[in-house]
C-alpha cells in the first residue's frame, strides 16, 4: 500500500503516516478523512509523524485541493506535522508550498525518524505539563 496511516503509540498521541512510491494525489487526499476519523476518537492533542524516506519524487502536478485539507489539520485535536526523510527536491517543494499556502499548522522537516519522534515527544510533553 503506497500510503499507510496508523497509530504509532498506545496512547494514540501520534499518527504515523508512511508514503512509498508510487502514490497519487487522490490517495494523498484520502488522508484528511482518515486522520480526522482517527483523531476524533481521542480527547487530546495528536501529532503527525510522516515518513517520506522512501519517496524519491512527488507525483505529477501539485493540486492544492488535495494538499491543503491534509496539511491544514483543522480538527481541534490535531497538532503539528513532522515530515521525515524528504529528498532535497521534495524538501524545496514543501518549503515553497508552505510559504504559498500560509498554513497555520506547524510543519517541521527533519532527516531522521529519531529526530522527528524527539520533536513530537517534546511538543506533547509541553502540552501535557500545561506549558
Amino acid at each position: 500500500m503506497p500510503i499507510e496511516i496508523q497509530w504509532y503509540d498506545a496512547s494514540h498521541s501520534i499518527i504515523w503516516i508512511r508514503l512509498t512510491s508510487p502514490w497519487t494525489w487522490n490517495e494523498f487526499a484520502t488522508l484528511n478523512e482518515r486522520s480526522i476519523d482517527m483523531v476524533s476518537t481521542v480527547n487530546h492533542r495528536v501529532c503527525y509523524l510522516v515518513d517520506m524516506s522512501e519517496v524519491r519524487h512527488l507525483p505529477p502536478g501539485l493540486p492544492l485541493s488535495a494538499i491543503y485539507p491534509v496539511l491544514h489539520a483543522s480538527h481541534p485535536n490535531s497538532d503539528m506535522y513532522v515530515i521525515v526523510g524528504a529528498q532535497p527536491g521534495i524538501h524545496k517543494t514543501l518549503d515553497l508550498l508552505l510559504r504559498v499556502t500560509r498554513l497555520t499548522t506547524q510543519i517541521t522537516l527533519v532527516n531522521t525518524f529519531e529526530d522527528g519522534l524527539q520533536i513530537i515527544q517534546t511538543r506533547l510533553s509541553a502540552f501535557n505539563s500545561g506549558a
